[in-house]
């Protein structure tokens, strides 16, 4: 496998790994993969609109739409705006609960990915993959900052 290849299929395959645990772990919670990352996207923006919410998730507002309905529906979120046609978004208590359980399911299957890394090693990987992300909010028109609270420091 070459460069080229290796900088596409293997983050391809650190997300497939990433989805079957989350999956695994959430289901019991009535949660996917899918859904978990929109539960903190909304802790950490309460009251963010949809628009918010897909430029963080870098999603489009129809993903963000459907994400929305599924976690009001499951009693993990409610929508808080005055006007019924557009969304304010805010965790339940439930959404609470179930935030704690995904960062620390997400914290979990952090440090089994990173196992085998130093320190300087993980501080890199990061560093790499705010640069990442900062590229693609950039293209994205998100103006390219890094992900709330992966500032370079």
């Amino acid at each position: 496998m070459d460069d080229f290849e290796r900088f596409i299929v293997y983050p391809r395959l650190v997300k497939s790994y990433i989805e079957r645990r989350m999956n695994s772990e959430l289901s019991p919670l009535g949660l996917t993969s899918s859904s978990g990352p929109f539960v903190l996207a909304i802790r950490s923006n309460e009251g963010a609109s949809l628009k918010d919410i897909s430029a963080r998730m870098l999603v489009d507002k129809s993903l963000s739409t459907r994400m929305a309905r599924v976690l009001i529906e499951g009693g993990f979120a409610e929508n808080v705006s005055p006007d019924p046609r557009t969304y304010s978004l805010r965790l339940t208590e439930k959404g609470e609960a179930a935030a704690e359980s995904i960062t620390e399911i997400m914290r979990s299957i952090q440090s089994e990915i990173a196992d085998g890394l130093d320190d300087r090693e993980k501080e890199f990987f990061k560093h790499v993959l705010a640069r990442i992300i900062a590229n693609l909010r950039e293209r994205n028109g998100d103006g390219g900052s890094p992900p709330e609270g992966d500032d370079e420091e």
